[in-house]
């Protein structure tokens, strides 16, 4: 939830995070449960932290200024079956 409070650079970050948590939802909400990169050797751990290490690299580029936080190849994909 964004917070009137947060500053600008938090709030956008929040708004993504939503925005992705709300897609997960619609498409996969499954992976909410099953946690699947929990397991150790498993093609979802690697794609996971393969994804965290993306995001992590994203907002750092964010922070600094490198790149606006919105863009078009950024966002989760539209629809129902990602």
């Amino acid at each position: 939830m964004i917070d009137e409070d947060q500053t600008p650079d938090l709030a956008t970050l929040t708004a993504r995070a939503e925005g992705i948590k709300t897609w997960l939802a619609k498409i996969a909400p499954e992976c909410f449960d099953q946690q699947l990169h929990l397991d150790e050797g498993s093609q979802e751990r690697i794609y996971w932290h393969y994804g965290y290490h993306a995001a992590l690299s994203d907002a750092i580029c964010f922070l600094t200024g490198e790149f606006p936080a919105t863009q078009e190849h950024d966002s989760p994909p539209q629809g129902t079956n990602g």
